[in-house]
Order: C-alpha cells, then structure tokens, then sequence
C-alpha cells in the first residue's frame, strides 16, 4: 500500500520555487483510511496516556502497518518534492496531533525544531480549521531543539507578533486526503481554529538527525551498535558517525577558567567528554573509519558508543 497519490516530479519545482505545496487529495484513499482506523483505535483517553509525549496532549506516535510500503516509498517521495538527499534523509518525528475542543484559536505563529527541516502534514480531519504559512517572511532557521527556545532567543523587535502581516500570510484549507508540506524550520506557521481537527505530522531532514528515535533506520543503526560493541573485538574496521539523537556538543569556559565539554542526547543527562572524545566528535562529519582517527581512538569511540554519542556501523 502507498501512502502518496500523485507523481513527485510533478510538484517539485512548485515546492522548489515556493518552499511550500498543497497537493489536494494526495493521500491515496487506502491510506486515509489506515490513518482512520489508527486514529479510532489508539486515541482513546486511556490509550494517550499510554503514549502521549510530554507536555503535548493530544499527540501520540504513529506506528505504520506492515501493509505499508514505509519507510521507501515515503522518503523516495519526500526526497524528490523537497530536493532532499535520499541517502541521508532522516524521519524526525510522526505525531498523530488531535486538537482538543478548548484548542486557542488564534495561537501565536513559531518554527518547528531544526530537525524539521521540511514537515509535512496529511489531513485525517479538518474540523474548521486551516494551516496558516508566512513564506514571505524571515526564513532565518531555527538552530534549536525546540519552537519555544528559538522564540525565547529573539529579541522583541523580532518576535512574529511584532513582524508577521497579513501580506505574508497563506492560508491553506486542508481537507482529509490532503498533503501541505513546507520547510518547517523555516517558515512561521500555525493551525487556526485547529479545536477538534486531526492530522498526521511528519518532519524530514537530510542531515541524519532524528532526535526523538522514531526513523525504524535509527533503530537499526542502534541494533548494529550494539552488535559491534558485544562482540568486543577491534573496532578499527567500524565505521563510526555521530548518533542520529546527538543533539548537541558543547564546550563551556566557566568564569574561573574551568572548561567542560558534553555531548547532550535527547532526553539524557550530558554526558562529559575528555578533550580527545570532543576532538573525534568534531571530526566525524558523516562518518569515518575509527583506524583513521590516530592513536588509541578506539578506546575513546568504544566509550562514546556505549553513551550513545556515537554509531558504530561495519564496513560497507
């Protein structure tokens, strides 16, 4: 079963050009209804307690059937239309989102986090609502792990309540079949009216990052690390790339000139590195064979990869 109706290279110039797209009735008809059938089955209240994320009531993830041809047919699609590389394209998050009654109506515009380099919204249920874009606004992307540390960062003169007008703004009524897909860490954006409306949210990037853990590649990857590491032989042959939930590396000078250096996963405490882990690290770019790292780097990848800092992948 296909999840996409329509012929990619058809749209990919419009995205391309635009940085957004409407494809109405995109969504093969089979698929709404898996989406249908998931949404009656997993969105009870006791079934979003369950599995709801923190602080997102009313979002849940979306577990694809069998019968779906995922995750290949999805990321061949999503590369195309968005000129994303389709050997590094990433699946950042997929969030069934059911808006509550009480939902704000009129909530303020932000950006998705910077692993939604391009998210991409299927309509299950509209209600009255309509998805709202700013593409003629600022497209300064957002480097952070969250929408609400990116609009904390910005001065008041460059907040979008103080910078979005009615001009910029596309608004788009999506029905159920629909696809809007847009460059999510880019864009400002809100839903409108969004009480009682349902949608599947999936956010892309080709930069190899999926901080949540939810791309099944990403688990494999983990399970081959763990492969690696078991059978406790030489690493120098294992190709070693930075964990696809490595949300950050960072090097802090305290003000009596002590520095620390950690490596932050999604959702665990830092871990400390030792300037030669911080080195590697910064070196790794989109991988490497760990025997090119210099002296005693094995030992350092070993300890980084039982942190979950780093992948260890067999040679190709």
């Amino acid at each position: 079963m296909k999840v996409f109706s329509f012929d990619p290279s058809e749209h990919r110039e419009t995205f391309l050009s635009q940085g957004w797209l409407h494809v109405k009735s995109g969504v093969t008809p089979e698929f709404v209804e898996v989406m249908k059938e998931f949404v009656a089955r997993e969105l009870s209240e006791e079934k979003l307690q369950q599995f709801a994320l923190a602080g997102k009531k009313g979002q849940g993830r979306f577990d694809f059937p069998p019968e779906v041809d995922f995750p290949g047919e999805m990321y061949d699609v999503i590369a195309e239309v968005c000129g994303l590389d389709r050997a590094t394209i990433a699946l950042s998050e997929r969030h069934i989102n059911a808006y509550d009654n009480d939902a704000k109506p009129d909530p303020a515009p932000h950006k998705d986090r910077d692993a939604s380099k391009v998210s991409v919204g299927l309509c299950i249920e509209p209600a009255d609502s309509e998805v709202v874009i700013y593409p003629g606004a600022s497209r300064e992307r957002n480097p952070y792990v969250s929408a609400a540390t990116y609009y904390e960062s910005l001065p008041d003169d460059q907040k979008p309540e103080n910078t979005l007008i009615e001009d910029q703004a596309v608004a788009i009524r999506d029905e159920p079949g629909d696809v809007v897909m847009f460059y999510g860490s880019e864009i400002w954006h809100l839903r409108r009216r969004s009480a009682g409306s349902v949608n599947l949210y999936l956010k892309f990037n080709d930069f190899d990052y999926d901080p949540l853990g939810e791309d099944p590649t990403t688990i494999e990857r983990q399970e081959r690390t763990r492969q690696v590491l078991s059978s406790n032989g030489d690493l120098s042959r294992a190709v070693v790339k930075p964990s696809r939930q490595l949300e950050q590396v960072t090097h802090l000078f305290s003000r009596n000139a002590l520095q620390v250096r950690q490596a932050k996963i999604w959702g665990r405490t830092p871990v400390p590195l030792g300037e030669e882990e911080f080195q590697i690290l910064q070196s790794l770019n989109g991988g490497k064979e760990v025997a090119t790292l210099g002296d005693h780097a094995a030992e350092h990848v070993r300890r980084l990869a039982e942190h979950g800092v780093v992948d260890l992948l067999p040679q190709p």
